[in-house]
């Protein structure tokens, strides 16, 4: 597997609302830097999901098996402390090995592990195993998702990979430059990444998709760089936005993948939803996707659409429909969810429906 491909968790602890989720270093960068000392954090999150679907054969048996089923998406546990200028977080994840973010599920591994340090007022570095900077959407935590899979893209960019990245804000921009293994693992030839956002609206990070806890009008544009040296054309070249103004909010992201890049999709036989794999020619050159959501006044109901082109070989596009039930501010949530996928390649051509259940503490 492609490194990007291997999964994420943002580490982050506390009990706080969905917008002060503390979902990743930057966010923490303006207010607990200020904080020298900070006792240990623990939290967790489990997702679990039925689908069901007569367009995906679940099992290799003889004969078709329809879909039709449960699985524990992830179950994780987080943990973070701070003494002075530095800093630690771990996190131990399991889950089915489909759609968990690990590349060595079933069973318990570790999916971050990271040592921090505040250079200056401003900026940060973290060094060990983490989810690197590119599209902001790989790097959101499922608890703030408000569906149950992230896009095409985010998912082919979620993965893990053991490196140094440096980060920090000045004013309105946001920016991350690091380098980690890549895919020739410790050989000579690195992975590469580079991100800067810029905050057009907001005093902080968003952090989350939908508009859920956000107590202020956000905007953020951003445009991000990978590049894995070890392959002849491995680098990818990705801008989004987020958007979120009372009830709505709303996201776009398009990335451009070079040929060793460029994923190629795969009906999930666990969740019934598109899902990237390895790069090469055919995939997903210049996939692009358009999210929007809308929270209905004074209730926890929120209806989020999505759709997809993945720009491959075979025309291929998603459209995903969801229903979220928050239980108070926080990530806890039901979900419903509906995803119709069309191809001129007939395995990748699907009707999913789905519920899952969001706990997180």
């Amino acid at each position: 597997m492609l490194q990007p491909l291997f999964a994420l968790a943002s580490l982050s602890v506390g009990a706080p609302t969905v917008h002060e989720s503390f979902t990743s270093l930057e966010r923490e960068l303006q207010a607990a830097l200020a904080a020298q000392n900070s006792g240990p954090s623990l939290r967790a999150l489990l997702r679990t999901r039925g689908a069901w679907s007569s367009d995906v054969d679940a099992s290799a048996a003889p004969g078709e098996q329809d879909l039709g089923g449960f699985s524990l998406d992830v179950a994780r546990v987080e943990f973070a402390a701070k003494q002075g200028a530095y800093g630690m977080h771990v996190s131990l994840e399991a889950g089915s090995v489909a759609s968990d973010d690990t590349s060595a599920g079933p069973g318990v591994v570790l999916l971050d592990g990271y040592g921090s340090y505040d250079l200056c007022e401003g900026a940060a570095v973290r060094i060990g195993q983490y989810c690197s900077r590119f599209l902001w959407s790989s790097c959101i935590d499922e608890r703030d998702l408000v569906f149950l899979d992230r896009s095409f893209i985010g998912e082919s960019m979620d993965g893990r990979d053991t490196g140094v990245e440096f980060y920090g804000d000045t004013g309105r921009l946001n920016w991350w430059a690091g380098a980690q293994n890549g895919l020739d693992g410790l050989a000579d030839e690195l992975a590469l990444n580079a991100r800067a956002s810029w905050r057009i609206l907001g005093d902080t990070l968003c952090c989350q998709e939908g508009a859920v806890g956000i107590p202020h009008d956000a905007w953020l544009v951003g445009v991000g760089y990978y590049d894995d040296q070890s392959m002849d054309d491995g680098d990818i070249v990705g801008v989004d936005t987020y958007f979120a103004s009372g009830a709505w909010s709303a996201s776009a992201e398009l990335a451009d993948y070079g040929d060793d890049m460029a994923p190629m999709a795969a009906l999930s036989t666990t969740t019934g939803v598109l899902a990237p794999g390895m790069g090469g020619m055919g995939g997903a050159e210049t996939p692009w996707s358009v999210t929007v959501g809308y929270l209905f006044d004074g209730s926890p109901w929120q209806v989020a659409a999505r759709f997809q082109d993945l720009d491959d070989a075979d025309e291929t596009s998603l459209v995903t429909l969801g229903v979220n039930y928050h239980v108070g501010p926080g990530p806890t949530r039901w979900t419903v969810q509906f995803d119709h996928s069309t191809s001129d390649m007939d395995t990748l051509e699907a009707d999913t429906l789905a519920f899952g259940l969001t706990v997180g503490v």
